[in-house]
């Protein structure tokens, strides 16, 4: 996986330590952008980004993500 510039579903959830059910709900939400070369391909900045903009936020609900305040 290291040094690959696209990764597959079963790749990116796993780097992100989530389960792939998990990273298919936040790419069919759009949360995730992805791309489709032979299936879903997940470009490994789109993953750096998703974290970097989704600090002290809740998905727990993928049509409803909110803003965390203090420990949840």
């Amino acid at each position: 996986m290291e040094g690959k510039m696209l990764l597959s579903i079963t790749e990116a959830a796993k780097m992100l330590g989530i389960g792939r059910n998990c990273m298919y709900d936040l790419v069919h939400a759009g949360v995730i952008q992805h791309l489709k070369i032979k299936g879903a391909k997940i470009p490994r900045y789109e993953l750096e980004r998703f974290v970097k903009e989704s600090l002290n936020k809740d998905f727990s609900d993928l049509d409803n993500v909110k803003e965390m305040k203090g420990w949840s």
